[in-house]
Protein backbone atom coordinates (compact mmCIF):
# COMPACT_ATOMS: atom_id res chain seq x y z
CA UNK A 1 0.00 0.00 0.00
CA UNK A 2 3.04 2.34 0.69
CA UNK A 3 4.42 1.48 -2.38
CA UNK A 4 1.72 2.79 -4.43
CA UNK A 5 1.08 5.81 -2.62
CA UNK A 6 4.68 6.35 -3.64
CA UNK A 7 4.24 6.09 -6.93
CA UNK A 8 1.66 7.80 -7.53
CA UNK A 9 2.43 10.95 -6.13
CA UNK A 10 6.07 11.14 -8.21
CA UNK A 11 3.72 10.79 -11.48
CA UNK A 12 1.80 14.07 -10.07
CA UNK A 13 5.04 15.50 -9.66
CA UNK A 14 6.04 15.52 -13.08
CA UNK A 15 2.89 16.01 -14.68
CA UNK A 16 2.96 19.46 -12.84
CA UNK A 17 6.66 20.17 -14.07
CA UNK A 18 5.83 19.50 -17.57
CA UNK A 19 3.04 21.75 -17.40
CA UNK A 20 4.64 24.34 -15.43
CA UNK A 21 7.50 24.47 -18.72
CA UNK A 22 4.84 24.90 -21.22
CA UNK A 23 4.19 27.24 -23.65
CA UNK A 24 0.52 29.04 -24.67
CA UNK A 25 0.10 29.80 -28.27
CA UNK A 26 -0.27 33.80 -28.70
CA UNK A 27 -1.87 35.97 -31.23
CA UNK A 28 -0.21 36.40 -34.42
CA UNK A 29 -0.76 39.49 -36.65
CA UNK A 30 -0.77 38.13 -40.44
CA UNK A 31 -0.67 34.68 -39.70
CA UNK A 32 -1.00 31.42 -37.35
CA UNK A 33 0.49 28.88 -35.76
CA UNK A 34 0.36 24.92 -35.88
CA UNK A 35 1.71 21.77 -36.14
CA UNK A 36 2.28 19.02 -39.31
CA UNK A 37 -0.05 15.81 -38.40
CA UNK A 38 -0.88 12.95 -40.21
CA UNK A 39 0.65 9.60 -41.75
CA UNK A 40 3.17 11.67 -43.29
CA UNK A 41 3.34 14.60 -41.10
CA UNK A 42 2.03 16.60 -44.22
CA UNK A 43 -1.03 18.35 -43.55
CA UNK A 44 -0.76 21.25 -41.55
CA UNK A 45 -3.27 21.43 -38.68
CA UNK A 46 -3.91 25.17 -36.85
CA UNK A 47 -3.26 25.56 -32.94
CA UNK A 48 -5.66 28.28 -31.58
CA UNK A 49 -4.70 30.74 -29.73
CA UNK A 50 -4.23 29.83 -25.60
CA UNK A 51 -3.63 26.50 -26.17
CA UNK A 52 -0.84 24.70 -24.22
CA UNK A 53 1.95 23.73 -26.25
CA UNK A 54 4.55 20.74 -24.31
CA UNK A 55 7.91 21.35 -23.72
CA UNK A 56 9.97 20.96 -27.16
CA UNK A 57 7.48 20.18 -29.39
CA UNK A 58 7.67 21.45 -32.38
CA UNK A 59 5.26 24.10 -34.12
CA UNK A 60 5.44 25.63 -37.03
CA UNK A 61 4.61 29.74 -37.51
CA UNK A 62 3.24 30.20 -41.15
CA UNK A 63 2.55 33.83 -42.35
CA UNK A 64 -0.39 34.90 -44.53
CA UNK A 65 0.48 35.97 -48.35
CA UNK A 66 2.25 38.76 -48.60
CA UNK A 67 4.15 38.57 -45.35
CA UNK A 68 6.83 36.44 -43.87
CA UNK A 69 8.65 35.70 -40.66
CA UNK A 70 10.13 38.72 -39.20
CA UNK A 71 13.76 39.28 -40.09
CA UNK A 72 13.66 35.92 -42.60
CA UNK A 73 12.97 35.12 -46.23
CA UNK A 74 9.95 32.70 -45.96
CA UNK A 75 6.71 32.11 -44.98
CA UNK A 76 7.17 29.72 -42.48
CA UNK A 77 9.86 28.71 -39.65
CA UNK A 78 9.55 25.81 -37.39
CA UNK A 79 10.01 27.30 -33.55
CA UNK A 80 10.08 25.40 -30.06
CA UNK A 81 8.85 25.68 -26.49
CA UNK A 82 11.98 25.78 -24.52
CA UNK A 83 11.32 26.13 -20.62
CA UNK A 84 8.26 28.16 -21.32
CA UNK A 85 9.27 30.39 -24.16
CA UNK A 86 9.20 30.09 -27.57
CA UNK A 87 12.59 29.64 -29.48
CA UNK A 88 11.39 32.31 -32.04
CA UNK A 89 9.21 35.43 -31.15
CA UNK A 90 6.11 34.47 -33.26
CA UNK A 91 5.86 37.30 -35.60
CA UNK A 92 5.25 38.17 -39.49
CA UNK A 93 5.72 41.48 -41.12
CA UNK A 94 5.29 42.75 -44.51
CA UNK A 95 7.54 40.95 -47.13
CA UNK A 96 10.43 42.91 -48.11
CA UNK A 97 11.54 43.44 -52.20
CA UNK A 98 14.67 40.92 -51.90
CA UNK A 99 15.34 40.86 -55.80
CA UNK A 100 17.04 42.96 -57.49
CA UNK A 101 14.76 46.45 -58.29
CA UNK A 102 14.47 46.56 -62.25
CA UNK A 103 16.85 47.68 -64.26
CA UNK A 104 15.93 50.93 -66.86
CA UNK A 105 18.89 51.62 -70.07
CA UNK A 106 21.32 54.10 -69.83
CA UNK A 107 21.18 54.71 -65.89
CA UNK A 108 22.39 53.34 -62.69
CA UNK A 109 21.05 53.00 -59.59
CA UNK A 110 21.50 54.89 -56.80
CA UNK A 111 19.43 54.31 -53.69
CA UNK A 112 17.39 51.29 -52.68
CA UNK A 113 15.26 50.58 -49.98
CA UNK A 114 13.77 47.46 -49.66
CA UNK A 115 11.52 47.82 -46.86
CA UNK A 116 7.78 47.50 -47.44
CA UNK A 117 6.12 51.21 -46.65
CA UNK A 118 9.18 53.26 -47.56
CA UNK A 119 10.91 50.97 -50.01
CA UNK A 120 11.93 53.13 -53.11
CA UNK A 121 14.61 53.36 -55.95
CA UNK A 122 16.10 56.30 -56.88
CA UNK A 123 17.88 55.61 -60.81
CA UNK A 124 20.16 58.26 -62.44
CA UNK A 125 20.92 58.40 -65.63
CA UNK A 126 24.24 58.02 -66.92
CA UNK A 127 25.72 60.93 -69.03
CA UNK A 128 25.13 62.36 -71.42
CA UNK A 129 21.57 60.95 -71.40
CA UNK A 130 19.01 63.06 -68.91
CA UNK A 131 15.63 61.91 -67.68
CA UNK A 132 13.03 62.52 -69.68
CA UNK A 133 10.19 60.67 -67.70
CA UNK A 134 9.73 60.52 -64.21
CA UNK A 135 9.36 56.90 -62.80
CA UNK A 136 8.73 55.97 -59.64
CA UNK A 137 9.40 52.51 -58.26
CA UNK A 138 8.32 51.59 -54.61
CA UNK A 139 8.22 48.01 -52.58
CA UNK A 140 5.13 46.35 -51.93
CA UNK A 141 4.53 43.05 -50.10
CA UNK A 142 8.05 42.03 -51.42
CA UNK A 143 7.35 43.02 -55.18
CA UNK A 144 8.69 45.63 -57.24
CA UNK A 145 5.82 47.97 -58.47
CA UNK A 146 5.61 51.63 -59.86
CA UNK A 147 6.61 53.30 -63.20
CA UNK A 148 10.18 53.18 -64.55
CA UNK A 149 11.96 56.52 -65.83
CA UNK A 150 13.33 56.24 -68.87
CA UNK A 151 16.44 57.98 -69.93
CA UNK A 152 17.56 59.71 -73.34
CA UNK A 153 20.52 60.72 -75.39
CA UNK A 154 19.20 64.19 -77.27
CA UNK A 155 22.59 65.70 -77.61
CA UNK A 156 22.92 64.55 -81.69
CA UNK A 157 19.43 63.60 -82.34
CA UNK A 158 17.01 66.32 -80.94
CA UNK A 159 15.22 68.75 -83.30
CA UNK A 160 12.92 70.99 -82.65
CA UNK A 161 10.32 71.93 -85.20
CA UNK A 162 10.61 75.30 -86.53
CA UNK A 163 7.84 77.61 -85.83
CA UNK A 164 5.23 79.30 -88.52
CA UNK A 165 3.65 83.13 -88.37
CA UNK A 166 3.12 85.39 -91.61
CA UNK A 167 3.41 88.76 -88.93
CA UNK A 168 7.11 87.46 -87.74
CA UNK A 169 10.37 87.75 -89.46
CA UNK A 170 12.28 84.20 -87.58
CA UNK A 171 16.13 83.67 -87.72
CA UNK A 172 17.94 80.46 -86.58
CA UNK A 173 21.67 80.59 -85.72
CA UNK A 174 21.49 76.53 -86.43
CA UNK A 175 19.05 74.11 -87.82
CA UNK A 176 17.08 74.08 -84.98
CA UNK A 177 19.24 71.78 -83.25
CA UNK A 178 19.78 71.39 -79.22
CA UNK A 179 21.33 74.40 -77.60
CA UNK A 180 20.43 76.28 -81.44
CA UNK A 181 18.27 80.18 -81.10
CA UNK A 182 15.68 81.16 -82.35
CA UNK A 183 15.40 85.17 -82.62
CA UNK A 184 11.71 86.98 -83.51
CA UNK A 185 10.88 90.29 -84.54
CA UNK A 186 7.92 91.59 -86.19
CA UNK A 187 7.59 92.20 -90.34
CA UNK A 188 5.23 95.56 -89.75
CA UNK A 189 6.95 98.75 -89.11
CA UNK A 190 4.15 99.72 -86.34
CA UNK A 191 4.00 96.38 -84.67
CA UNK A 192 4.73 95.71 -81.13
CA UNK A 193 6.73 92.17 -79.87
CA UNK A 194 4.73 90.50 -77.28
CA UNK A 195 6.51 87.61 -75.60
CA UNK A 196 10.26 86.39 -75.82
CA UNK A 197 12.56 87.92 -78.52
CA UNK A 198 15.08 84.68 -78.23
CA UNK A 199 13.93 81.28 -77.69
CA UNK A 200 16.29 77.87 -77.12
CA UNK A 201 16.00 74.15 -78.15
CA UNK A 202 15.82 72.10 -75.57
CA UNK A 203 17.40 68.32 -75.30
CA UNK A 204 14.06 67.48 -75.18
CA UNK A 205 13.28 68.65 -78.53
CA UNK A 206 10.85 71.30 -77.16
CA UNK A 207 11.61 75.25 -77.53
CA UNK A 208 12.04 76.82 -73.82
CA UNK A 209 9.51 79.15 -74.48
CA UNK A 210 6.04 80.26 -75.66
CA UNK A 211 5.97 81.49 -79.51
CA UNK A 212 5.63 85.45 -78.98
CA UNK A 213 3.09 87.35 -81.12
CA UNK A 214 2.98 91.04 -82.83
CA UNK A 215 0.38 93.36 -82.03
CA UNK A 216 -0.36 96.40 -84.17
CA UNK A 217 0.35 99.66 -81.98
CA UNK A 218 -2.40 102.14 -81.98
CA UNK A 219 -2.13 105.64 -83.58
CA UNK A 220 -1.35 109.12 -81.77
CA UNK A 221 -4.41 111.88 -83.77
CA UNK A 222 -3.11 115.16 -83.53
CA UNK A 223 -5.33 117.72 -85.33
CA UNK A 224 -6.47 115.26 -87.35
CA UNK A 225 -2.90 113.79 -88.34
CA UNK A 226 -1.61 110.60 -87.63
CA UNK A 227 1.53 111.73 -85.89
CA UNK A 228 2.99 108.90 -84.10
CA UNK A 229 1.70 105.49 -82.53
CA UNK A 230 1.70 104.15 -79.16
CA UNK A 231 1.45 100.50 -77.69
CA UNK A 232 -2.03 99.19 -77.15
CA UNK A 233 -1.24 97.96 -74.29
CA UNK A 234 -2.29 100.05 -71.15
CA UNK A 235 0.81 100.41 -68.74
CA UNK A 236 0.91 102.17 -65.42
CA UNK A 237 3.98 103.35 -62.72
CA UNK A 238 1.23 102.90 -59.89
CA UNK A 239 1.28 99.42 -58.21
CA UNK A 240 -2.46 98.62 -56.75
CA UNK A 241 -2.56 95.58 -54.45
CA UNK A 242 -4.68 92.87 -55.97
CA UNK A 243 -5.72 89.50 -55.59
CA UNK A 244 -6.68 86.83 -58.20
CA UNK A 245 -10.49 85.85 -57.86
CA UNK A 246 -11.15 82.04 -58.28
CA UNK A 247 -14.03 81.97 -60.91
CA UNK A 248 -13.19 84.80 -62.91
CA UNK A 249 -9.44 84.93 -62.53
CA UNK A 250 -9.40 89.09 -62.44
CA UNK A 251 -7.51 90.84 -59.88
CA UNK A 252 -9.95 92.97 -57.77
CA UNK A 253 -8.88 95.11 -55.38
CA UNK A 254 -7.41 94.32 -52.03
CA UNK A 255 -8.59 94.91 -48.68
CA UNK A 256 -6.33 96.90 -46.12
CA UNK A 257 -5.53 95.38 -43.05
CA UNK A 258 -7.98 96.72 -40.47
CA UNK A 259 -7.24 97.39 -36.70
CA UNK A 260 -9.91 98.36 -33.80
CA UNK A 261 -8.55 99.02 -30.72
CA UNK A 262 -11.60 98.80 -27.54
CA UNK A 263 -11.20 100.98 -24.91
CA UNK A 264 -13.47 102.87 -22.53
CA UNK A 265 -15.52 106.10 -23.81
CA UNK A 266 -14.69 107.86 -20.96
CA UNK A 267 -11.16 109.29 -21.39
CA UNK A 268 -10.22 107.28 -25.07
CA UNK A 269 -7.05 107.59 -26.35
CA UNK A 270 -5.97 107.07 -29.13
CA UNK A 271 -3.70 103.76 -29.66
CA UNK A 272 -1.42 105.43 -32.42
CA UNK A 273 -0.34 107.30 -29.51
CA UNK A 274 -0.73 105.69 -26.17
CA UNK A 275 0.87 102.79 -25.06
CA UNK A 276 -0.91 99.50 -25.20
CA UNK A 277 -1.36 98.47 -21.64
CA UNK A 278 -3.91 101.47 -21.81
CA UNK A 279 -6.08 99.29 -23.82
CA UNK A 280 -5.93 95.76 -22.29
CA UNK A 281 -8.85 94.55 -24.38
CA UNK A 282 -7.80 95.64 -27.32
CA UNK A 283 -7.46 93.75 -31.06
CA UNK A 284 -7.06 93.60 -34.08
CA UNK A 285 -9.54 92.38 -36.86
CA UNK A 286 -8.11 89.84 -39.83
CA UNK A 287 -9.90 91.19 -43.09
CA UNK A 288 -8.79 89.86 -46.31
CA UNK A 289 -10.70 88.81 -49.76
CA UNK A 290 -8.19 86.14 -50.67
CA UNK A 291 -9.84 83.14 -50.84
CA UNK A 292 -6.61 81.16 -51.51
CA UNK A 293 -4.76 83.06 -48.19
CA UNK A 294 -4.91 81.11 -45.11
CA UNK A 295 -4.06 83.12 -41.91
CA UNK A 296 -3.09 81.36 -38.70
CA UNK A 297 -3.27 82.76 -35.41
CA UNK A 298 -1.26 79.97 -32.78
CA UNK A 299 -3.74 77.50 -34.28
CA UNK A 300 -6.18 78.49 -34.78
CA UNK A 301 -7.62 79.05 -38.59
CA UNK A 302 -8.96 83.22 -38.82
CA UNK A 303 -12.16 83.81 -40.93
CA UNK A 304 -12.76 86.89 -42.13
CA UNK A 305 -13.81 89.39 -39.45
CA UNK A 306 -11.71 87.11 -36.59
CA UNK A 307 -10.02 88.95 -33.63
CA UNK A 308 -6.82 89.19 -33.15
CA UNK A 309 -5.66 89.71 -29.65
CA UNK A 310 -2.88 92.41 -29.50
CA UNK A 311 0.64 91.43 -29.01
CA UNK A 312 0.05 87.97 -31.10
CA UNK A 313 1.21 87.12 -34.37
CA UNK A 314 -0.53 85.95 -37.32
CA UNK A 315 0.90 83.52 -39.97
CA UNK A 316 0.32 83.14 -43.44
CA UNK A 317 0.76 80.65 -46.54
CA UNK A 318 -1.37 79.46 -49.78
CA UNK A 319 -3.80 77.21 -50.56
CA UNK A 320 -3.54 75.36 -53.46
CA UNK A 321 0.38 74.28 -51.53
CA UNK A 322 3.13 73.95 -54.10
CA UNK A 323 1.90 76.43 -56.39
CA UNK A 324 0.41 79.59 -55.46
CA UNK A 325 3.30 81.70 -53.88
CA UNK A 326 3.15 84.09 -51.31
CA UNK A 327 3.93 87.74 -52.32
CA UNK A 328 4.00 89.75 -48.85
CA UNK A 329 5.34 89.13 -45.51
CA UNK A 330 4.65 86.21 -44.44
CA UNK A 331 4.03 87.53 -40.62
CA UNK A 332 2.26 89.99 -39.15
CA UNK A 333 2.02 91.21 -35.80
CA UNK A 334 -0.65 93.06 -33.91
CA UNK A 335 1.17 95.56 -31.52
CA UNK A 336 -0.28 98.71 -29.68
CA UNK A 337 -4.02 97.83 -31.34
CA UNK A 338 -2.73 98.42 -34.99
CA UNK A 339 -1.56 95.80 -37.72
CA UNK A 340 2.38 96.60 -38.36
CA UNK A 341 1.41 96.67 -42.00
CA UNK A 342 -0.39 99.07 -44.12
CA UNK A 343 -2.08 95.30 -46.10
CA UNK A 344 -1.70 91.66 -46.24
CA UNK A 345 0.13 89.18 -48.43
CA UNK A 346 -1.29 87.95 -51.56
CA UNK A 347 -1.80 84.40 -52.93
CA UNK A 348 -0.36 84.82 -56.54
CA UNK A 349 0.66 81.92 -59.59
CA UNK A 350 3.97 82.00 -60.75
CA UNK A 351 5.63 83.99 -62.87
CA UNK A 352 8.00 83.38 -65.54
CA UNK A 353 11.82 82.00 -63.75
CA UNK A 354 9.62 81.13 -60.43
CA UNK A 355 9.82 77.40 -59.04
CA UNK A 356 6.50 75.66 -58.34
CA UNK A 357 6.99 72.73 -55.51
CA UNK A 358 5.55 68.74 -55.55
CA UNK A 359 5.96 66.80 -52.70
CA UNK A 360 5.69 62.78 -52.96
CA UNK A 361 5.57 60.18 -49.56
CA UNK A 362 3.62 60.63 -46.40
CA UNK A 363 3.46 64.13 -45.54
CA UNK A 364 0.90 66.61 -44.48
CA UNK A 365 0.54 70.04 -44.47
CA UNK A 366 0.02 71.08 -40.59
CA UNK A 367 -2.40 74.16 -39.56
CA UNK A 368 0.31 76.38 -39.33
CA UNK A 369 1.45 76.12 -42.85
CA UNK A 370 4.76 73.75 -42.15
CA UNK A 371 4.91 70.43 -43.90
CA UNK A 372 4.98 67.80 -40.94
CA UNK A 373 6.67 64.42 -42.52
CA UNK A 374 7.24 60.76 -40.57
CA UNK A 375 10.12 59.11 -39.24
CA UNK A 376 11.68 57.02 -41.71
CA UNK A 377 9.87 57.23 -44.76
CA UNK A 378 11.14 57.98 -48.48
CA UNK A 379 10.15 61.49 -49.25
CA UNK A 380 10.40 62.85 -52.64
CA UNK A 381 10.23 66.81 -53.55
CA UNK A 382 10.40 67.92 -56.82
CA UNK A 383 10.83 71.18 -58.04
CA UNK A 384 10.45 72.72 -61.54
CA UNK A 385 10.38 75.99 -63.48
CA UNK A 386 8.57 77.63 -66.36
CA UNK A 387 9.95 79.70 -69.47
CA UNK A 388 13.53 79.28 -68.36
CA UNK A 389 16.46 77.24 -69.78
CA UNK A 390 18.21 76.51 -66.50
CA UNK A 391 18.03 73.47 -63.73
CA UNK A 392 16.29 74.81 -60.42
CA UNK A 393 18.94 74.87 -57.11
CA UNK A 394 18.28 74.10 -53.42
CA UNK A 395 19.42 75.38 -50.37
CA UNK A 396 18.54 73.00 -47.94
CA UNK A 397 19.81 71.55 -44.30
CA UNK A 398 23.14 69.81 -44.32
CA UNK A 399 21.94 66.51 -43.26
CA UNK A 400 23.16 62.84 -44.63
CA UNK A 401 20.58 60.67 -46.90
CA UNK A 402 19.61 63.73 -49.00
CA UNK A 403 19.90 63.75 -52.40
CA UNK A 404 19.58 65.57 -55.30
CA UNK A 405 19.10 64.89 -59.48
CA UNK A 406 18.39 67.14 -62.10
CA UNK A 407 16.31 65.68 -65.03
CA UNK A 408 13.96 67.58 -68.01
CA UNK A 409 9.98 66.34 -67.70
CA UNK A 410 9.37 64.88 -71.26
CA UNK A 411 5.81 65.40 -72.20
CA UNK A 412 6.27 69.60 -70.73
CA UNK A 413 9.93 70.15 -71.08
CA UNK A 414 9.94 71.69 -67.71
CA UNK A 415 13.36 71.68 -65.90
CA UNK A 416 13.01 69.71 -62.90
CA UNK A 417 15.20 69.43 -59.72
CA UNK A 418 14.55 66.80 -57.50
CA UNK A 419 15.47 66.46 -53.37
CA UNK A 420 15.12 62.85 -52.33
CA UNK A 421 15.43 62.08 -48.41
CA UNK A 422 16.17 58.80 -47.60
CA UNK A 423 14.97 57.72 -43.91
CA UNK A 424 13.28 60.57 -42.77
CA UNK A 425 15.24 62.01 -39.30
CA UNK A 426 14.61 64.73 -36.80
CA UNK A 427 17.81 66.25 -39.17
CA UNK A 428 16.39 66.67 -42.05
CA UNK A 429 13.56 69.06 -40.44
CA UNK A 430 14.49 73.10 -41.13
CA UNK A 431 13.76 75.29 -44.53
CA UNK A 432 14.15 73.92 -47.94
CA UNK A 433 14.38 76.58 -50.63
CA UNK A 434 14.05 76.14 -54.19
CA UNK A 435 14.86 78.78 -57.05
CA UNK A 436 16.58 79.81 -59.85
CA UNK A 437 19.49 82.66 -59.39
CA UNK A 438 17.77 85.96 -59.76
CA UNK A 439 14.30 84.79 -59.00
CA UNK A 440 12.44 84.92 -56.09
CA UNK A 441 12.82 80.83 -54.41
CA UNK A 442 9.60 78.78 -53.06
CA UNK A 443 10.36 78.18 -49.70
CA UNK A 444 9.50 75.37 -47.71
CA UNK A 445 9.16 74.77 -43.63
CA UNK A 446 9.76 70.46 -42.98
CA UNK A 447 9.43 69.08 -39.37
CA UNK A 448 9.10 65.48 -38.31
CA UNK A 449 5.66 64.82 -36.79
CA UNK A 450 4.45 61.21 -34.90
CA UNK A 451 2.45 59.01 -37.43
CA UNK A 452 -0.58 60.16 -35.58
CA UNK A 453 -0.38 63.46 -36.94
CA UNK A 454 -0.50 62.68 -40.60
Amino acid sequence: MRLLLITITISVLCVESKVEGACRVPQVNHGKMGKYVGYRKNRFKEVYVGNKVEEKEEMYLRCENNYEVSGKPTKEEKITCDDGEWSTIPECQPAQCRTSPPPIPNARIFVTDRTYGGGRVVYLCKTPFVKVKFGYVFCDFGTWKGVLPECRDFSAKARCPKFEDDDLLIKYNEEASVNSLALFKCKGRHQELVGSTVLTCLSNGRWSGVKPHCKTETPIIKNNKSTSYESSTETSTVRSTTILTKTTKERIPFTTPISEPVVPEVNSVSPSTSDSTLHPTCFCTYESFDEYLVAVAGTERLQNGSRVENGSTVKFFCQFFGYLRLQGSAEILCKDCLWQTSEFPECAKPETGETTILINGDWKLLPTGIVGIKKGKVLNILCDVKGVDSFPQWSNPTAPNIYVENYQDYYTGRNVSMVTIVKTNVEHAGKYQCFVPGYAPYVIDIEVVTAEEI
